[in-house]
């Protein structure tokens, strides 16, 4: 190349572009016999090619590290090596280039520091070529109608640049609140996200973070304090409770998959949010490379007589926060119905009506258990958390705590309530109740769930003081 444009008079000059990356290269046969060539060593290598300007030789960081170029001008002093800087490309690569300059190359001598300045300005600036990646997927997935990732790479957007206003705008026209304000506009919509309101939704996207952990790395353990929830961007989550894996069900399944697993846009976490000793029911592993969006509990908690927060700050809290309850109030009702021993001999069918008639309560966050003695004669009650204190007829106290049923005696065997008076509810307290005409129907058409209810309420007659 220099050979040739050592006499520019007797041809036109011919400058090439060198990009240098070292990586696999995979040779294929596809079906009409050509031979394709692909992989790192080929694709990145492309990449860095791109980057350069004509006569100039660029290489990457794997192969500045493995082939040594720091040493290489304390053997020839000629020879140039200078770091100018990570630039991002194609699927998102970020990655770190090395200019090389030979004063007197042979084939190629490339282009010296002094000429590299005002042609890669950007790399000390590449945050405007990462902001364009990124407001060109997030168009694409809009334009595709895929809400989720829409979402996912306008919340990139505004941690980058913060009110970004097409970024905004996409989170905003996520919520229902914003269609029926905007009738006009594209619509898009995702199940957790769609019913808060457009501020709700900034509030949430502008406090969140984004967190990576590799395979086999562990989030969560079960048992430890749990301090936020957080919904999966991409990869995938195991649960595991006591070391065992859990099985899924018609309940909650999305696919046929038999273990239960948390990948794209699920949620985790938000029922340590809720449970009084604030406890990680499960620990959470990585299955695969995973990234998460990362809500802390902090950002929830206020007080509304206190006026250390404005407003509509409090506002977004409270709406956030009463919104991850109904979530909570659902999986909770999910979760007993799977795994409560006494549910288990019935069908899928049989727990999905259940589920459809149950009620969680208390209604709302915060809010004070109201449960009444006709409340326990006419339903089946589950304690999710803390505890209820029951006087019975023949003046035994009894204490129901987490996993304990409530109310079985009543029908199963036909007698009088023995219950006298609900003396106390313990802070925190969640229930959930299961309507006892249901219930019964259950009991005469599955002899093995009238049998474990039989099981149940013989050992509550005992506590109760009605059995000797």
């Amino acid at each position: 190349n220099n050979l040739h444009n050592a006499n520019p008079k007797d041809s036109m000059p011919f400058k090439v572009r060198i990009g240098i990356n070292l990586g696999p290269v995979i040779k294929e046969v596809d079906f009409d016999d050509r031979e394709n060539y692909w992989g790192d060593g080929i694709n990145i290598s492309a990449r860095v090619m791109s980057m350069a300007k004509p006569g100039q030789i660029l290489v990457s960081k794997s192969y500045y590290e493995q082939a040594r170029l720091s040493s290489w001008p304390k053997v020839r002093p000629t020879i140039k090596v200078n770091h100018v800087g990570k630039w991002w490309t194609k699927h998102n690569h970020l990655i770190d280039i090395y200019n090389v300059y030979d004063e007197f190359g042979d084939i190629a001598s490339g282009l010296p520091p002094a000429d590299i300045a005002e042609w890669y300005e950007p790399f000390n600036h590449p945050m405007t070529q990462v902001v364009t990646i990124y407001e060109d997927m997030m168009n694409d997935l809009v334009e595709s109608r895929r809400s989720f990732r829409a979402a996912m790479a306008a919340k990139r957007l505004i941690d980058l640049v913060p009110n970004h206003e097409g970024a905004t705008k996409v989170i905003m026209s996520i919520s229902s609140t914003y269609h029926r304000l905007t009738p006009g506009d594209e619509k898009l919509h995702n199940p957790f996200f769609s019913p808060l309101s457009p501020s709700a939704l900034m509030h949430f996207f502008s406090n969140a973070d984004f967190t990576k952990f590799k395979t086999g790395k562990v989030v969560v353990k079960q048992n430890e304090n749990a301090d936020s929830m957080m919904i999966v961007v991409s990869g995938e989550i195991i649960p595991t409770i006591a070391g065992n894996r859990i099985r899924n069900s018609e309940l909650i399944k999305f696919d046929d998959r038999e273990w239960l697993s948390f990948q794209e846009g699920d949620i985790i976490g938000e029922m340590g949010f809720f449970n009084p000793r604030g406890k990680r029911t499960a620990t959470l592993t990585a299955y695969q490379d995973t990234i998460l969006l990362i809500f802390r509990y902090s950002l929830l908690n206020f007080d509304p007589k206190k006026n250390y927060l404005d407003t509509g700050t409090q506002s977004n809290r409270r709406e956030i926060r009463d919104h991850i309850w109904q979530y909570y109030c659902r999986r909770m009702k999910q979760n007993r119905l799977i795994q409560h021993t006494i549910f288990q001999s019935l069908s899928e069918l049989e727990k999905f009506k259940l589920l459809k008639l149950s009620k969680f309560l208390p209604k709302h966050p915060n809010d004070d258990l109201s449960l009444s003695l006709d409340d326990i004669r006419n339903n089946l009650i589950i304690v999710i958390s803390g505890s209820i204190t029951i006087l019975s007829t023949k003046n035994k106290v009894t204490e129901y705590t987490k996993g304990n049923c409530l109310g079985v005696s009543n029908y199963i065997l036909k007698e009088n309530s023995p219950y006298s008076k609900i003396i106390d509810f313990d802070a925190r307290t969640h229930v959930i109740l299961y309507p006892w005409d249901y219930v019964q129907k259950l009991t005469q058409s599955n002899f093995k769930f009238r049998n474990d209810c039989a099981i149940i309420a013989n050992d509550e007659r005992l506590h109760l003081g009605l059995i000797l």
